[in-house]
């Protein structure tokens, strides 16, 4: 609670990128007011023999991070009443450092299927390139984005400066089929 991050260096990062927040349904408590501020992202890179499976990218919050299915908390003889709650993360003034990419979405937020939502996730002031994806990954989350945030996708094979495309502004979330909203 109550976190800033300032001027945060990442050269190069794998699998849950510069920045992760994780939970799980079997944690509970909560993670909130985290700001980051002033950040430059190198390359982000998947590893491939990781012994859990989840993409890269250059910022996530995620409720659950590939499948991995952590053990429950020691301390607590029964599970918690309610799921973790994310909420009130702000991620502004971040640049891509020149030629180089993130090799995953720029960022992904994605709240517990079984209901929990990120709340008030807002960016401002960034812009990621990224080598395939035209966007965010988003679910079970609330996301502001800033008209002054760009998302590159980069294809040239050398890390270069050439962009295919961009994505400004409020299209940058994409929805994930695979975890739809719960039932109200």
């Amino acid at each position: 609670e109550d976190v800033l991050i300032e001027d945060l260096h990442v050269v190069t990062a794998s699998t849950g990128g510069a920045l992760v927040i994780k939970t799980t349904p079997d944690r509970g408590g909560y993670v909130r007011n985290i700001t980051v501020r002033g950040a430059e992202i190198g390359n982000i890179v998947e590893e491939p023999r990781r012994k859990f499976k989840a993409a890269a990218a250059g910022f996530m919050i995620v409720g659950r991070l590939g499948d991995w299915t952590p053990e429950a908390n020691p301390r607590c003889k029964t599970r918690p009443l309610a799921l973790p709650r994310i909420s009130d993360v702000e991620i502004r003034d971040v640049r891509q450092m020149p030629g180089t990419r993130i090799s995953g979405p720029p960022v992904r937020f994605q709240g517990l299927a079984e209901g929990q939502i990120l709340r008030n996730i807002r960016l401002a002031s960034v812009r990621l390139a990224a080598s395939t994806h035209p966007g965010g990954i988003c679910s079970n989350a609330e996301v502001t984005v800033g008209a002054d945030v760009v998302f590159d996708v980069l294809r040239d094979p050398d890390g270069g400066s050439a962009s295919d495309s961009s994505t400004r502004g409020a299209g940058h979330c994409i929805p994930v089929s695979e975890s739809p909203p719960p039932d109200e």
